[in-house]
């Protein structure tokens, strides 16, 4: 608790108690409209300060699930502010209150989670799940295993050059980009704030964006009443004052199918890698799953613009 301890009253220092305007979140934040910065602006097709709770279901419907089963819950990152988060249950119907919520927070099952890459490979690390000091009493929360830029208090949301992680990465490799599969960085979002001199290209922005999802498996209660839920997901920041939330729509019957974790895809007869070593953000990288196209390969770290087929 000295001065320098910067973090100390941001919501992951007590996860869960910090107040909330919607246990579903609100559109733009706490902020005023077109303040800079995080909030201020609604997503498009939304109005400045709607509340998630009030949103209506997607046309695809809920998910199902079963009393007792184990099921698999993911989330990405856009902007990275640390800290850790939850998955909880509130009956539909009901108050959308986060002490609704609060009553039936899900526990974390296992001591892995799986990376899910955009290109559909799926990789697990350890995960560090709490129940001490957390609220609802001993109720679970996983901590983000993605170190943002260890060179700012911002994280990398104002455009800084994220040039070391905050901790270890998952996977190791500290010398990649921030965007890059060793498991680090701020996220696209450095390049959105709105603040001056944080703008990017395309080009540097799609390099930015961290392409894949963290997915966890939670456990549904054996004695969990059938019915229709909101699935809330709470994301208490460590360096931020902020807590980001949203919400989807479950349903839960004994009747139903009992999901399992998807099995991982087949390898393809052959997959594609840059000849050499891709150069990405101003460093060369290593590219082990061969996620990197043509477009990143570059002469400076001994490759070329030519993709090589690799059969696996």
């Amino acid at each position: 608790m000295s001065a320098g301890d910067w973090t100390q009253f941001n919501p992951w220092r007590a996860p869960g108690t910090a107040p909330v305007t919607d246990p579903c979140g609100m559109a733009g934040g706490g902020q005023k409209k077109g303040d800079p910065g995080n909030g201020g602006v609604a997503p498009p097709g939304h109005t400045l300060g709607e509340l998630g709770s009030t949103l209506k279901p997607l046309t695809a419907g809920p998910a199902n699930w079963t009393p007792g089963s184990v099921v698999e819950v993911a989330w990405a990152i856009d902007a990275n502010h640390g800290g850790g988060y939850q998955y909880r249950l509130c009956p539909k119907g009901t108050s959308l209150t986060e002490e609704c919520f609060t009553n039936t927070p899900l526990a974390f099952v296992g001591s892995s989670q799986t990376i899910r890459f955009e290109n559909g490979t799926r990789v697990q690390i350890p995960a560090t799940y709490v129940t001490e000091g957390t609220f609802p009493a001993g109720s679970s929360w996983a901590r983000n295993p993605i170190p943002a830029c260890g060179d700012t208090d911002e994280g990398g949301g104002q455009h800084t050059a994220c040039t070391f992680p905050r901790f270890p990465p998952p996977l190791g490799g500290s010398k990649w980009g921030p965007d890059s599969y060793s498991l680090w960085g701020f996220g696209a979002g450095g390049c959105e704030s709105g603040l001056s001199g944080t703008s990017c290209s395309s080009t540097e922005e799609d390099q930015r964006t961290l392409k894949f999802e963290i997915v966890d498996e939670v456990q549904i209660p054996s004695d969990l009443p059938e019915g229709e839920y909101i699935l809330g997901f709470r994301w208490d920041c460590e360096q931020t004052p902020q807590v980001w939330a949203t919400c989807a729509d479950v349903s839960v019957s004994s009747s139903g199918p009992v999901p399992t974790p998807p099995s991982p895809a087949p390898p393809a007869s052959a997959k594609y890698k840059c000849q050499g070593i891709p150069y990405v953000s101003g460093q060369c990288v290593e590219d082990p799953t061969g996620y990197y196209s043509a477009s990143v390969c570059a002469s400076a770290c001994g490759g070329s613009h030519l993709l090589q087929q690799v059969v696996v």
